[in-house]
């Protein structure tokens, strides 16, 4: 009997362990992004970590794995050598140790610098590439590739190099016949994510195209500086139409003031808010503080 109970203990243990691998693994994200489940709402860290290590840091996205985030997002620029590195400015000046721009800089100079901390000192981590970046989030967390449009090619090279290509987002504001130009030479296609930025006076013009069509993009990016009723209502039509809602907690004018500042003194009036606009999906600036009040709500794993 002892040795029965002893088995059964390991079966439950592994079983268990199986499980937890399962839940933490991009398996389980994309079973959830593609369901019709309402409930879990995705977080989205905004170039990693990084009021802990260096924005889009290596350092900083393997944080937001470990904390359990389902998205990181990240930036990516060009070299004058044609590789795809990890950074928000078109310019090394802020966020490196470098000068000028990243354009002009070969990878071999590039990775001599080192990136810069939020408050502008050096720390010890070098700038990665996108190579890098997607190997380390290989089957552990969705990647969504901001100012990647423009190097869909050059990306695509990586995903297959990588293996990647099913758990990565990528997002622009063209309208629909640019994005298909684009994504129609490929049979393997990224998740695609149409911005809808009502700060720009093609927002409506951009959104009626992509609603009209028989594409069903994952989610549309929704960003506002002042809720009106134009908004509301885009807001309420993509959700109708089967794909998620995108909003950001970044800052105010990408959300109307409901940004992650002000979560932190109350959070249910702030998250809440998004979640009550139909937002399933939440780009953040504070992934931790987010995942743990969404943890409170039963939202999140």
């Amino acid at each position: 009997m002892k040795r029965i109970l002893f088995i059964a203990t390991l079966l439950l243990l592994a079983s268990c362990g199986r499980q937890e691998e399962f839940c933490n693994s991009t398996a389980f994200i994309l079973d959830k992004l593609h369901s019709q489940d309402r409930e879990y709402v995705f977080v989205a860290s905004h170039r990693g970590d990084w009021r802990n290590f260096p924005e889009n840091s290596a350092k900083a996205v393997q944080s937001v794995i470990d904390m359990g985030a389902d998205i990181v997002e990240i930036d990516i620029m060009l070299t004058r050598d044609s590789i795809l590195v990890l950074s928000h400015d078109r310019t090394l000046d802020r966020a490196t140790t470098g000068r000028g721009p990243v354009a002009d800089i070969t990878y071999d100079s590039l990775s001599n610098l080192r990136l810069r901390l939020g408050h502008g000192h050096p720390s010890r981590y070098p700038v990665p590439t996108l190579e890098e970046i997607l190997f380390l989030c290989k089957d552990r967390i969705l990647v969504n590739i901001d100012k990647g449009f423009e190097h869909y090619d050059l990306v695509m090279e990586i995903l297959a190099k990588t293996g990647t290509a099913d758990q990565i987002i990528i997002k622009s504001h063209k309208p629909l016949d640019q994005v298909r130009a684009v994504t129609d030479r490929y049979s393997e296609k990224m998740l695609y994510m149409p911005v809808i930025d009502f700060r720009r006076n093609d927002a409506a013009e951009v959104l009626e195209q992509f609603l009209a069509s028989d594409e069903v993009p994952v989610a549309y990016e929704v960003v506002w500086a002042v809720m009106t009723p134009e908004v509301k209502q885009a807001l309420h039509r993509i959700a109708e139409s089967g794909s998620r809602v995108w909003t950001n907690s970044l800052w105010d004018e990408l959300c109307g003031g409901l940004e992650d500042d002000s979560a932190l003194e109350d959070p249910d009036a702030v998250y809440g808010a998004h979640l009550a606009l139909g937002a399933t999906m939440i780009q953040t600036d504070r992934p931790g503080f987010m995942l743990d009040w969404l943890r409170t709500k039963g939202r999140h794993k």
